[in-house]
């Protein structure tokens, strides 16, 4: 990538451990098919690509954490998907049946 490291980072990890330091950079990259934005980069041997929130937020993305898996989306996408959500439950609400109060 020809990226020049200007400082280095530790990080914990899911299993509570520290890493060792790792190199960071500044540069562009972009997630398929999306334009590129300006971020930091940490540089590492390692085949797998780790994108952080900062990242997701640039390209105007989200990250969804569900019971059956994990997904990215464009976030506008997502706040549309929860205002209909939203809607649609408002609207169950106001056409959910009332009980009968007993005559007395």
């Amino acid at each position: 990538m020809g990226l020049k490291a200007h400082a280095t980072a530790l990080y914990t990890l899911a299993n509570g451990k520290t890493s060792s330091p790792v190199p960071l950079a500044h540069g562009y990259a972009c997630l398929e098919g999306d334009p590129f934005v300006q971020g930091l980069f940490s540089i590492s041997e390692h085949a797998s690509t780790v994108v952080g929130m900062d990242f997701l937020i640039r390209c105007g993305k989200v990250l969804v954490i569900a019971p059956n898996g994990i997904v990215t989306m464009d976030a506008a996408e997502f706040e549309a998907s929860l205002k209909h959500s939203s809607a649609l439950g408002n609207e169950a609400t106001a056409k959910a049946p009332t009980k009968a109060k007993p005559n007395l």
